[in-house]
């Protein structure tokens, strides 16, 4: 994992990092420290984590108790075509296609884990480099990229994640996707550029569409709007409906 240092440990100036507070979720909050801060390091209410280069990804594990890997995507993070300010979690594209590199190295991250005694869906985010996996964190939870395996494979997860605490939890094996459901699917977070009252004339209607904001409710420029869905056979064919559906969609 990339290094930490925490209130009173001097930082390494050679190395980039990023201050994160420690009550905070979703990259809320997150931000580049800059050289000057290297010799004082982090305050009381954040803490310092290397900034490391690469490709961000989560994987989702059901433990029951030993770890299933049911896949991983692609991590949305502050982009700005969904308006979402710097670091701030905006989505997620996947299930990826296997790739059998990055599946064995998560085969090991999850045997390691196992010693923790978790059980259920377990979500890791992490950094793909190009020397291999960089967990970020743990999320021993039912996280955010869930429901795109949910619609890849047709089955609900969180009757998966009841199950894997019953007392033949260890017996149970997860199916993979529905036949003939290969498709990329992804969610993506639409932020709002600036502030606005929604219109009882909102273009989010329909099956891509999700968590609608109230008609009258004001939200603040910055602040989440709507949830998009898409699908597609490819992962960057998937990034563009979405892109696209961005685009259409967007507050006037």
């Amino acid at each position: 994992m990339p290094a930490m240092r925490w209130e009173g440990e001097t930082l390494d100036a050679e190395r980039r990092w990023l201050q994160k507070p420690l009550r905070s979720s979703g990259g809320f909050g997150i931000a580049e420290l800059p050289l000057s801060a290297s010799e004082r390091g982090p305050g009381s209410t954040v803490y310092a984590q290397e900034r490391v280069d690469g490709s961000p990804c989560s994987a989702l594990f059901l433990f029951v108790p030993a770890p299933i890997l049911l896949g991983t995507c692609v991590q949305l993070i502050g982009e700005a075509w969904l308006n979402a300010p710097p670091f701030r979690y905006c989505g997620n594209i996947g299930p990826l296609p296997a790739d059998n590199a990055m599946t064995a190295e998560l085969g090991r991250i999850g045997s390691a884990l196992q010693s923790f005694g978790l059980r259920g869906l377990i979500g890791i985010d992490f950094i793909r480099t190009n020397d291999g996996i960089r967990v970020l964190e743990v999320n021993p939870r039912y996280t955010a990229s869930v429901e795109l395996y949910e619609r890849a494979n047709g089955q609900s997860l969180m009757a998966e994640h009841c199950i894997a605490f019953s007392p033949k939890g260890w017996q149970y094996s997860v199916r993979g996707n529905a036949p003939g459901s290969q498709q990329i699917h992804g969610k993506a977070i639409l932020y709002a550029e600036r502030t606005f009252a929604v219109p009882a004339d909102h273009p989010w209607r329909g099956p891509d569409f999700a968590d609608i904001p109230t008609v009258g409710s004001v939200i603040p420029a910055g602040q989440p709007v709507v949830t998009l869905f898409a699908s597609a056979d490819t992962e960057p064919e998937c990034r563009e409906r979405l892109m696209e559906l961005a685009r259409a969609s967007a507050p006037r």
